[in-house]
């Protein structure tokens, strides 16, 4: 439990859960980390910043697979132009640490690939911020 201290009062503040299961829609999110997995593959999480309860942080992730590659290179030129891609390029791979902290807006859809489980989160777009979400505090919604 977090214990904020104001100049007249204390809060006890409950820490946020993160939660993977949001809704399809667009969103205004944060870039947090990334990772290559033993696979190969690079994976890119976001924090979703215009959808959040007291209860919970909303979260989705991306993974490229090597074959995905391709994708992953074309979301980043869309998100931050061509120039800013190629500064992140060394040799045969990308550096993402200088993308951590950046907004995006980011469109999610859920696939429903077996009737037993949940469905999978996945970004289907990531634009610059305002491209989607031209404000911040409006709720998560579809652009279909």
């Amino acid at each position: 439990m977090n214990t904020k201290i104001y100049p007249s009062i204390t809060i006890d503040e409950e820490p946020k859960k993160k939660n993977w299961k949001i809704p399809p829609g667009v969103y205004r999110a944060v870039l947090v980390n990334s990772e290559r997995d033993q696979e190969g593959s690079d994976i890119l999480r976001f924090i979703v910043t215009n959808y959040t309860d007291s209860y919970s942080e909303y979260w989705v992730r991306n993974r490229y697979r090597k074959k995905d590659l391709p994708n992953l290179h074309k979301d980043i030129i869309i998100w931050r132009g061509i120039q800013e891609f190629a500064t992140l390029q060394s040799g045969d791979c990308l550096v993402l640490d200088s993308l951590y902290g950046q907004e995006a807006d980011i469109e999610v859809e859920c696939l429903k690939k077996h009737p037993n489980k949940e469905a999978l989160r996945v970004i289907k777009a990531i634009t610059p911020p305002g491209s989607l979400v031209p404000d911040a505090k409006i709720p998560g919604k579809s652009i279909l």
